[in-house]
């Protein structure tokens, strides 16, 4: 099976190679909720649906809550539940 390169010059980075401030920037502006953001691969690869909900639950975070109404503290929150979720995966 051939990738298609057009779909992986889209990829966001993934969690481990961005600095949390990098997070805070790519999910500070969106008005959608914060589970479609998170699952947005081209803001953020390798976040999928379980993944998403994991680091949810662990930052503590309605998955229906808009992005832009997140605070700095719950998105640094939701960088570090990310990672341990991966990690954990």
């Amino acid at each position: 099976m051939e990738i298609n390169p057009k779909f992986v010059d889209k990829l966001g980075p993934e969690p481990f190679e961005i600095s949390k401030e990098k997070f805070i920037e790519i999910f500070s502006k969106p008005k959608k909720p914060i589970k479609l953001a998170l699952m947005d691969q081209e803001k953020l690869s390798g976040v999928g649906n379980i993944y998403a909900n994991d680091a949810l639950w662990e930052a503590k975070i309605n998955p229906r809550t808009p992005v832009n109404q997140l605070s700095v503290s719950q998105l640094s929150q939701l960088f570090e539940a990310v990672k341990k979720v991966l990690r954990e995966g």
